[in-house]
């Protein structure tokens, strides 16, 4: 008995695998077909770029903040060092 659940559970996972997988492929077609009609008109290419700024602004910013925030708890930890 327990050798055909075990049967059941491999089948089982293997057909949620090609599930996945076949909506992560249509997904990424999807994708890839609106960068294509974005890329084919001018708006698209200017929204495109305005967009690619937009997230390298966001990821400077969030580096930046991950500095400062390590800076400050560097520094808090330095003062609670010299107050001892």
């Amino acid at each position: 008995m327990p050798i055909d659940l075990l049967v059941v559970l491999v089948v089982v996972a293997v057909l949620l695998g090609l599930g996945v997988g076949v909506m992560i492929r249509e997904i990424v077609e999807q994708r890839r077909a609106e960068l294509v009609a974005e890329q084919a008109t001018l708006r698209g290419r200017v929204k495109a770029g305005v967009r690619k700024g937009t997230e390298r602004v966001a990821k400077e910013a969030a580096k930046a903040s991950r500095k400062s925030m390590w800076w400050m708890i560097r520094r808090q930890l330095r003062r609670e060092d010299d107050d001892e």
